[in-house]
Parts: structure tokens; sequence; C-alpha cells
């Protein structure tokens, strides 16, 4: 038997599909929102820098650490690390979803590391158990951050062929309506600044 034969007898992909959605049907977490704020918080971030402090990946950067931090913050619980130290959210046991930048076509803006390469390919396992990868992201508008995000999504790579999603879904169907909580900082930002003009002088020299 080929290997494309053996993946299409072998490969319940609707039944994969099927037991993630209830999974983020009954779970808290509402990733839709808290994508949507941590793209607010990134503009808020750019705000207080001028253009020669911002390099080229300073938004794409900025972004994943404000998301991420969202998560941590309102669903510290279902926070992990894996063994390359990358954070995801463990929806259950044999289920993975790591949060990152799509692409067009619903895929993970990733460096194709080996592992990054095992995890698209769905080939991850502890113990002998499957687990489930997927990806929760945002596709930016024209590629402008300001703009309205296209929309927020949880894709799931075809095992075979890395290049193609084998489903998507719509983030928005499983918001949750809860409030999701500011990180502190910007609860404090007004005092930080002004801690900072106080510590920073026009000079730059004082208190360094």
């Amino acid at each position: 038997m080929s290997r494309v034969q053996n993946y299409f007898q072998n490969y319940d992909s609707p039944k994969i599909k099927e037991y993630c959605t209830e999974l983020l049907n009954e779970a808290p977490i509402d990733f839709s929102s808290i994508i949507q704020l941590a793209q607010k918080l990134t503009l808020l971030d750019a705000e207080l820098k001028s253009s020669n402090y911002k390099q080229r990946n300073f938004m794409a950067e900025n972004m994943y650490g404000n998301y991420v931090g969202l998560l941590y913050d309102n669903y510290p619980e279902m926070m992990h690390t894996d063994a390359e130290d990358r954070p995801y959210v463990k929806l259950a046991e044999d289920v993975r979803i790591y949060p990152k930048k799509l692409n067009e076509k619903y895929l993970p803006s990733n460096i194709k590391t080996d592992h990054v390469k095992k995890l698209d390919s769905q080939q991850l396992s502890i113990d002998d158990k499957k687990i489930h990868v997927l990806y929760c992201g945002y596709i930016l508008t024209d590629q402008i951050w300001p703009n309205k995000l296209k929309g927020c999504y949880i894709s799931f790579v075809n095992t075979y062929y890395p290049s193609k999603i084998e489903w998507v879904l719509d983030a928005d169907d499983f918001r949750k309506g809860k409030i999701i909580e500011l990180p502190i900082h910007v609860q404090q930002i007004e005092e930080r600044l002004v801690s900072a003009k106080r510590n920073f002088p026009a000079t730059g020299e004082a208190g360094l």
C-alpha cells in the first residue's frame, strides 16, 4: 500500500475536526478576543516609540509577545511549553494549539526547523500517544497592522502535504462573551511614563 493510500484509509480528518470543535466549544478560552486585544496592545506599544526604534520585525514580535502574554494572564492553567520552549495551549491531553501569525492560506508563519516540520506533519507523540497539533492565529488585512484583522482562525495542517491546510475553523465561532483581563503594564502606563521621564532626563546621562 502506498503512503498516500495509507493516509486516506487511516487518517480520519473529519473525526479529528469534530473532536477539536467539541473541545473548543467546552473550553473557556476565547482566542478571537485575545487576538484582537493583542493587536490593540501592539499598536499602543508602537505609538510609544519612534520609527527609528522599530526595526523590521518589531510589530510581529510584539504582537506575538502580547498574544502569548494575554493567554498566560487569562488562562494560566492551560498554558505550557514544549521541548523547544514554544508556548502552546493544552486543549486536551492529545490536543495542542500553538499561537501563530497565519498567512493567506491559513498556514503558520514558521521558520521550518526540524521541530516545526514534526509539528506540521502531525508526528508529535508523548508516551506513544499521538498529539494533534493546531495553530491559532490571525491574518492581517493588506499586511497593514492598524487595519481591522481579516480574521482569526484555527487551522490543522495536512499531514502529508504541509504546504496545505487540512481544515480550518473560524475562532469567532468560539467566543465566550467574557471580559479579557488587561495586563498590568497597560493599567499603569501613565505612571510608568512619568517615572521614565523623571529617571531619564533630556540628556539621557543622569541615573545611568
